[in-house]
């Protein structure tokens, strides 16, 4: 009877709201079930479970266990608040689950706040799937090497061999840390982010197909990536990026330039406007139209490509003909968002 009751209590516990995303995990006579409990019957000394599958199984008391482990939550999206978790779990051992879009076959920029080992790399991301770190910067070209592990904290370009929406893990090492870490390069540091921020200045992002493209001032890095900024005020932008010499990256200039014909002007502010009102016309490039990075094309990126096209001064733009090119920027932001949502 008093057995009973203490996991009756140990249930009542786990079913508290400040729990509600804690992991179970059932063993029976020393294996792992794979299940989680919804309702437990007991009978003497048995008790019988009733799996979420709506399966049942009936055992000794004496040969289950159940353990309760906190998980804690990360996101990519802009208001998710990545420290709370980190002020509540860090520096325990817990479980994770992490929203973060990637894409096969394209490098995404991230930051996590936990390690990664070589296995954990490729159960996640995909056999084969590789990592690389920052190594230099020569001119206008950042280097990366490939590497096999991931530090916490410590932002890393991966290249998975599957789509990422999200993934799970258990028992790993959350770090107290209050945002990512700084990798140094010749004119150009590379930042970790674990919330979302805006830096100042110039910016450009990577965005489909390994393509740098500009970002507007005012622009937006989204948490577990990060962004380049320039240390030397003789920096003007990375052009391109590498991975063990080969170069896998490079920059696409124009901002507004919506249909890619090289030019800012009025067939890119009225197909940005068809695509705000719901229509898809064709050759509308999304990444190209949300000007201020915030996952959508608003009428509010409208405005901004009639400032462009109009006041080829106002952002990063310089005249030429009946439209705008766009100018070089002094700091690099990373995205590889299918969404074409900035980093």
């Amino acid at each position: 009877m008093i057995k009973s009751i203490i996991l009756s209590l140990l249930f009542a516990i786990a079913a508290c709201p400040a729990m509600a995303d804690d992991g179970e995990t059932v063993t029976i006579g020393g294996n792992a079930v794979g299940k989680s409990a919804t309702t437990i019957t007991f009978d003497g000394d048995n008790l019988t479970l009733t799996y979420s599958d709506g399966s049942q199984q009936t055992a000794s008391m004496e040969q289950v266990n159940i353990s309760f482990s906190p998980t804690a939550a990360f996101s990519d999206a802009t208001g998710f608040d990545n420290l709370q978790s980190i002020k509540t779990f860090g520096g325990q051992v817990v479980g994770v689950k992490v929203s973060r879009q990637m894409h096969e076959g394209q490098w995404a920029l991230l930051c996590l706040p936990f390690d990664m080992s070589a296995t954990t790399i490729n159960t996640v991301f995909g056999s084969g799937s590789k990592v690389a770190q920052l190594s230099s910067v020569t001119e206008s070209t950042a280097n990366f090497t490939t590497c096999t592990e991931m530090t916490a904290g410590i932002p890393y370009i991966i290249n998975p061999t599957t789509d990422i929406q999200t993934f799970a893990l258990d028992q790993v090492v959350l770090r107290n840390m209050a945002e990512g870490a700084t990798v140094s390069g010749e004119g150009f540091d590379l930042r970790g982010t674990l919330q979302n921020v805006s830096p100042e200045g110039q910016v450009d992002y990577l965005a489909n197909g390994n393509n740098l493209k500009s970002l507007t001032t005012g622009g937006n890095i989204k948490p577990l990536h990060g962004y380049f900024t320039a240390t030397a005020t003789s920096a003007s932008h990375l052009s391109s990026f590498t991975v063990d010499g080969e170069i896998v990256g490079s920059m696409k200039m124009l901002l507004g330039d919506v249909n890619a014909d090289k030019k800012v002007d009025i067939t890119d502010v009225m197909m940005t406007v068809n695509s705000t009102v719901g229509q898809n016309p064709q050759g509308f490039d999304a990444s190209s139209a949300d000007l201020n990075n915030d996952g959508n094309v608003t009428i509010t990126d409208v405005i901004m490509i009639v400032n462009i096209m109009i006041s080829p001064s106002n952002g990063e733009n310089s005249s030429s003909g009946n439209g705008s090119d766009i100018a070089t920027n002094s700091s690099i932001l990373w995205e590889t968002n299918q969404e074409e949502v900035l980093p």
